[in-house]
């Protein structure tokens, strides 16, 4: 009973320290709740305005939300804050994030052969978290990151054809659909329950507000598909870094003509060929980490319980757009690769994990330049050199689980 007990001992602690960082009103959380007061009222809840509008409605004159950009049927449960009051919605949401990080970072230590270790690394890794890293960025903004950590958490603890792993693993794709890489891991009928969930919940939103939402979801991600700056600051993806350092590369050409029109041009020529090498390094970078694996040991990798870390770890590098938060999405590797007892493994996980999800953004601490470029595309790299690494270290493991 000692690690349930440590557990709950450093999930007390990460609870009431983070009341001394976290807003009354995060924006994320309010983003949310804002979003399922619109759908309640019958209002767009992506439009912005609207959102505001309906939260000061509400008695929230002062919290200001951030852009919505998940589906309708994430913001059904917040609907509920019409009737139940926004207090008793955030105590809940809260509630529910801090006991999903600590139970997934209790699933991934979990391991009877190897008790003693699990407690230890439970005691440093519980330790710092607590105070940084992505589990004090998730509580401060209210992200719903740490209900996807749980569902891959739960994941690796079972088989891939799980129909449980199908069911939590469903939440992903409703929810953060850029981040699905380790639905790729399930197997059989946990495709089966991961569909019928997933048409479950849809069919529960649309009966419950009709299908405009949806639409209006539909649009909303057009809208800011071909608006959003990649490279805006605090982007950690391998995207968003091609995408700052193209645009510094280019900042004096586009800026160099004293015509409107060609300036938008050539700014829309130098995101088309950001894009296009952030496609191509992508793919790049899945092809190495499968060669490394090898094509005779492909099937039986995939099926083991090496896979989902791999296929988490690379969720942030291949998203469009990565945060701090997603950081969590890192820990079932770096946790995995220590397990392996292999040191050269796991410093390397280690060292990227720490330079993606616990140093602070390069913005905050220099001025924008080509230091700054430079600081921020490690970020990306380290996580592909620990993938390529990881790939080639467990593939030639003896004990791989089926």
């Amino acid at each position: 009973m000692l690690l349930p007990a440590v557990t709950v001992i450093l999930s007390v602690i990460g609870f009431l320290y983070s009341r001394t960082y976290t807003p009354a009103w995060p924006g994320d959380f309010t983003a949310y709740l804002g979003a399922g007061y619109a759908i309640a009222d019958g209002y767009n809840p992506y439009d912005e305005s609207e959102i505001n509008r309906c939260l000061s409605l509400n008695g929230l004159t002062d919290a200001e939300a951030l852009p919505f950009l998940y589906s309708p049927a994430f913001a059904l449960p917040f609907s509920l804050g019409k009737y139940l009051g926004a207090v008793w919605v955030r105590r809940a949401w809260f509630t529910i994030l801090h006991l999903s990080f600590w139970y997934g970072l209790f699933l991934l230590f979990g391991r009877k052969k190897q008790l003693k270790k699990s407690i230890i690394l439970m005691v440093v890794f519980g330790s710092i978290l607590v105070f940084t890293g992505p589990y004090r960025a998730t509580a401060k903004w209210g992200q719903v990151s740490a209900l996807l950590f749980l569902s891959i958490s739960i994941a690796i603890t079972r088989k891939p054809d799980s129909a449980v792993s199908g069911v939590f693993l469903s939440l992903i794709p409703l929810i953060k659909p850029a981040l699905s890489a380790p639905l790729l891991a399930l197997r059989k009928r946990a495709w089966l329950f991961l569909a019928g969930s997933i048409l479950v919940i849809i069919t529960i939103s649309v009966a419950s507000t009709g299908f405009e939402p949806w639409r209006q979801y539909a649009t909303a991600l057009n809208r800011v598909s071909s608006q959003w700056d990649l490279s805006i600051p605090g982007n950690r993806s391998l995207s968003g870094n091609v995408h700052r350092i193209f645009g510094f590369a280019f900042e004096n050409s586009i800026r160099g003509s004293d015509n409107r029109q060609e300036r938008i041009q050539r700014a829309g020529v130098v995101r088309t060929l950001s894009s296009l090498v952030s496609v191509i390094l992508i793919l790049l970078t899945v092809s190495i980490v499968l060669t490394v694996i090898g094509k005779a040991n492909l099937k039986q990798y995939c099926m083991s319980g090496y896979f989902i870390p791999l296929l988490s770890w690379i969720s942030p590098l291949i998203s469009p757009l990565a945060y701090d938060h997603y950081g969590l999405f890192l820990l079932p590797l770096l946790i995995a690769s220590i397990y392996t007892e292999k040191p050269v493994l796991y410093t390397t996980t280690a060292a990227a994990f720490i330079v993606w999800a616990i140093v602070p953004n390069g913005n905050t601490f220099m001025p924008h330049g080509a230091a700054l470029i430079i600081v921020e595309a490690v970020r990306p790299l380290f996580l592909i050199i620990a993938a390529v690494l990881y790939a080639r270290v467990t593939s030639s493991l003896q004990h791989l689980v089926k």
